[in-house]
């Protein structure tokens, strides 16, 4: 998850959007994440115990799947699967994206947007699970770089309508 410190705007306006994941990342919340021999009925109650829409499957601590609640409906549901017996590596999405804690949160927003994700996991340098980002954290964060920049238009030049965001020529 994301911390809630507000990013602040000195230096280049855009630079709170460059920082890494791992800057951002509140590591005393435990990924919700279940064995990758759980049965769907555990990786419900994973997901219930956590307030997101997925929990990741893992082997030894390493990533190999991500279970998400439209995966519960299309492959669990929809077939008439029972949870209680049902392997989770049955219907899990196999090999996920991944992310470094060394990434930067624009990666993040990159493969959310392109891939459709509502989460992704996050791995340390070992390939081990950190924390799950999910894009109502990715969300969060956006609206206050946003809302700092808006602030800091204001400051920097009442008149004119635009913002300079840096990276410019």
């Amino acid at each position: 998850m994301l911390s809630s410190s507000k990013p602040t705007t000195t230096g280049a306006p855009m630079q709170p959007i460059r920082k890494l994941i791992g800057d951002l990342l509140s590591l005393d919340v435990p990924a919700p994440q279940v064995a990758v021999g759980a049965t769907v009925s555990e990786a419900i109650a994973a997901m219930r115990a956590h307030p997101v829409h997925s929990v990741v499957v893992t082997d030894e601590g390493a990533v190999v799947g991500i279970f998400t609640e439209r995966d519960l409906l299309t492959r669990v549901c929809a077939r008439d699967l029972d949870p209680a017996t049902t392997p989770i590596a049955e219907v899990m999405t196999p090999d996920p994206v991944t992310l470094p804690e060394s990434a930067c949160i624009t990666y993040a927003i990159h493969h959310m947007g392109l891939g459709g994700l509502s989460n992704v996991p996050i791995i340390d340098d070992d390939g081990k699970l950190v924390a799950l980002v999910g894009v109502e954290e990715v969300v969060r964060h956006l609206d206050e770089v946003f809302a700092d920049l808006h602030a800091a238009s204001f400051v920097a030049d009442k008149d004119s309508p635009w913002v300079d965001l840096g990276g410019g020529a």
